[in-house]
């Protein structure tokens, strides 16, 4: 009897051993809410980590102020029918103890037409995604499931010249070849595609419905001006890689 109760006892000291590191090393984040007249706003909040897990608190409509525990991540912050008008990306970081983070912020009331956020999510010169901002776009879409964006991608990353292509001419007789030139544009173009489908399949893949989201594409190609090579160094023989700091996506709704 003795040993079952000695047994029960060390089961009780491992759970609350476990409980306690579990629920001491988490965050009691806090703060207000203001609109962009500095008025308190009672609305949604959502808190999306990095595992695309989402937790929400509502703010007080009184004062604006709002409360929620969480765990050491790093968070988008999304809230219904507004855009935060600051960094809406916020890291809480794992210091092994309970500890409490007072953050305020404003929010703008969402508007047909309005931009809410430029970016570059693609690798220079690439379709390839590499950015993590889409994540905030998709935190974004979650919690405004009947708000529509608009994507406009551009290609101003990117190095492209005419070139000389053969193709094939069906004739009355018998198929010829021709050679033709294909413009930067037209190159632009085909690239903007792969952009595209990329994007899409990402976001799809995070469970956002195509019928949500559009497209459209920069009217001209116009690329960033490429720095001068060096004359004097053997790399210079070479054309250099377009860098450029502007965006190449911007999302509206």
């Amino acid at each position: 009897m003795k040993k079952i109760a000695l047994l029960l006892v060390l089961m009780a000291f491992i759970s609350l051993n476990a409980y306690s590191q579990k629920t001491n090393n988490v965050i009691n984040l806090s703060g207000k809410v203001v609109d962009e007249n500095n008025k308190p706003l009672g609305t949604d909040i959502y808190f999306t980590d990095s595992k695309g897990e989402k937790k929400s608190c509502k703010a007080n409509s009184k004062d604006g102020s709002y409360s929620t525990v969480l765990n050491p991540d790093t968070y988008n912050i999304t809230v219904r029918n507004y855009i935060v008008t600051e960094k809406s990306t916020l890291v809480l970081p794992n210091k092994g103890a309970y500890s409490e983070i007072n953050y305020n912020f404003q929010v703008i009331k969402l508007t047909v037409g309005m931009e809410i956020k430029r970016f570059n999510p693609f690798t220079s010169n690439s379709e390839e995604l590499k950015s993590s901002d889409l994540n905030e776009i998709v935190a974004f879409m979650q919690s405004n499931k009947t708000t529509n964006i608009g994507f406009s991608i551009n290609a101003n990353d990117c190095s492209f010249k005419p070139i000389k292509k053969k193709i094939k001419v069906e004739g009355k007789k018998k198929a010829t070849t021709k050679e033709v030139t294909v413009s930067s544009d037209e190159q632009a173009k085909e690239f903007l595609d792969k952009r595209k489908a990329k994007i899409t399949e990402y976001l799809t893949s995070k469970g956002v419905p195509e019928r949500s989201f559009s497209f459209e594409y920069a009217s001209k190609y116009t690329p960033s001006q490429a720095p001068k090579p060096d004359k004097k160094s053997k790399a210079g023989k070479d054309t250099p890689a377009i860098k450029s700091n502007n965006s190449t996506v911007t999302a509206k709704i």
